[in-house]
């Protein structure tokens, strides 16, 4: 991640199998966090990589710390857990995206799709369902 980690205190790499042409997809994107739960979403509803994300059921994480993660993303339809991750967003995107999410929060909140991303062993079965909880 290098420097961009640094104007990114929250950058994270998601690697994820695309739905059409099953090769790899890395993404930088904000990890955001709700008490010890991992999110990540797009404010705008299904784009691209959330599409491929659902369909691979699994992905790996690059944190900070250089670890790699193996998770499962559950997604989010409604409630408090949504609620809280469509909040997180103020403050934890980088600004001035925390701006925009903000001004934006009604757009996000009907439209927004968001994954608590749930990790999974090394050795746990590539075909993990996406239903479930952590």
């Amino acid at each position: 991640m290098g420097r961009v980690g640094a104007f990114l205190p929250r950058a994270i790499d998601l690697d994820v199998i695309g739905r059409r042409s099953g090769r790899s997809r890395r993404l930088l994107l904000t990890l955001l966090t709700v008490g010890d739960a991992w999110f990540v979403g797009h404010p705008n509803g299904p784009v691209p990589w959330t599409r491929n994300l659902e369909a691979a059921g699994l992905a790996r994480l690059t944190l900070r710390d250089g670890r790699s993660v193996r998770v499962r993303p559950v997604r989010l339809w409604g409630g408090p857990e949504r609620e809280a991750v469509v909040r997180a967003t103020w403050s934890q995107q980088p600004f001035p995206a925390n701006v925009a999410y903000a001004l934006a929060r009604r757009h996000i909140r009907r439209v927004g799709v968001y994954y608590r991303l749930v990790e999974l062993p090394e050795d746990a079965a590539a075909d993990q369902s996406t239903s479930e909880g952590r």
